[in-house]
């Protein structure tokens, strides 16, 4: 682009060529703000066109941040900061070629569907997990295609300047923690690429070397009182809150994944052991749990009077149409929700759903049992319940 437009023109083309692709207005929002502070100080400063100086010197003033300066800050609102002066300065400095902001991964097609393919088929056998697939699809999606727009169909025209670009790019439309992840799977394929003989050397070492920055932090869980207001403000007299209450029992008492929750099935529901066994999401390991009295009697109570009649084993489901098994950003939002209504606070840094969960030092004490006879309708009749009861013990922390 030329450089000699002025921060308003700038900003015009910069916003056209990300909508063109396919980012959208919401997603621009976290640019706007800074974009409209930028060009009130480029007319305080009576600056006729962008440059990095005018960049640099806007970001230092207005919020002491550095642009360029390592390592990347932690916080999410400097970080868009930063990145609404860098987008600027790559539609400056580039041809107009970016990134598309894709969420979701496609078929690989052209030139190097064939090697991409035999690469994803190289990472199963490696064992990784699907949802690390999942990312990798999307990783390698978006690197194919830079790879079109840069006019590259074959791994012998890749070098150093096409990997710094690409890497650059990325910097500049995804977060710190989205490049790093993205830098160590491109070395990863560029060592498979010269393993299988498509490059005559290993191109991993031009990958410029991402810092990942590592947010250190006790983990934090809330108060008893606060989870203790947070079940009470459920209602539980209507099909939809003993839904709720289920699933915020099996987070808090058990410490369950939202993921995992909205993964349940009637088979996770070992009643005859008095246990729930169910295969983690995220990790893809075999979790056996103790199904404790107040969890398995809000299960049965939902299954009793509130859950839909429909032919679905999944447990938890949507209560509108079209029904069907709940997704885990909804389940946080159902967090959120009561989290409001009981009035509990959620401080920065807190997730709303995963520190719900138990400390982990609570110790399981199984020595009380009983029996019980569920007497249900429909698919649920004769079914047997024998339900443990269980105490939660508090971990006693000893400081010598």
């Amino acid at each position: 682009m030329k450089e000699d437009l002025s921060v308003a023109e700038l900003i015009v083309v910069t916003r056209e060529l990300l909508l063109q692709t396919q980012h959208t207005p919401l997603s621009l929002q976290r640019f706007e703000t800074v974009w409209g502070e930028l060009e009130q100080f480029a007319c305080a400063e009576q600056a006729s066109a962008f440059t990095r100086e005018l960049g640099a010197t806007f970001l230092a003033h207005r919020y002491g941040l550095v642009l360029g300066a390592e390592p990347w800050p932690t916080a999410r609102r400097d970080q868009n900061r930063l990145r609404a002066i860098e987008v600027l300065l790559d539609c400056q400095a580039h041809h107009p070629v970016s990134i598309r902001r894709r969420t979701t991964s496609t078929p690989f097609q052209g030139p190097w569907a064939p090697i991409m393919d035999a690469f994803v088929a190289y990472e199963k056998r490696a064992g990784r997990a699907a949802r690390t697939m999942e990312t990798h699809l999307l990783y390698l999606a978006r690197f194919m295609e830079f790879l079109d727009a840069a006019g590259v169909a074959d791994p012998a025209a890749l070098d150093a300047r096409v990997l710094t670009e690409f890497v650059s790019l990325t910097g500049r439309e995804y977060s710190r923690s989205t490049l790093y992840c993205t830098s160590c799977l491109l070395r990863t394929f560029l060592r498979y690429l010269h393993r299988e003989g498509h490059t005559a050397r290993n191109l991993a070492v031009f990958v410029p070397p991402v810092s990942g920055v590592k947010k250190v932090h006790l983990p934090s869980s809330y108060a008893a009182d606060d989870i203790a207001r947070l079940l009470t403000a459920v209602d539980r007299a209507n099909p939809k809150g003993r839904r709720d209450y289920a699933m915020l029992l099996l987070a808090c008492r058990l410490g369950l994944r939202a993921s995992d929750i909205c993964r349940l099935t009637f088979a996770s529901f070992q009643w005859d052991t008095n246990t729930l066994v169910i295969t983690q999401q995220k990790t893809g390991q075999p979790l056996t749990l103790p199904l404790l009295t107040e969890v398995g009697t809000a299960v049965i109570e939902y299954l009793k009077y509130g859950r839909p009649g429909v032919d679905c084993p999944t447990i938890f489901l949507r209560h509108t149409a079209p029904v069907g098994p709940l997704t885990p950003p909804t389940l946080h939002s159902i967090v959120s929700q009561y989290l409001t209504r009981a009035g509990v606070a959620v401080p920065p840094g807190k997730n709303g759903f995963s520190d719900c969960a138990p400390p982990s030092g609570a110790v399981v004490d199984s020595r009380h049992r009983f029996d019980g006879d569920l007497c249900a309708t429909g698919r649920y009749r004769s079914l047997q319940v024998k339900v443990l009861l269980l105490r939660i013990t508090p971990f006693k922390w000893d400081s010598q």
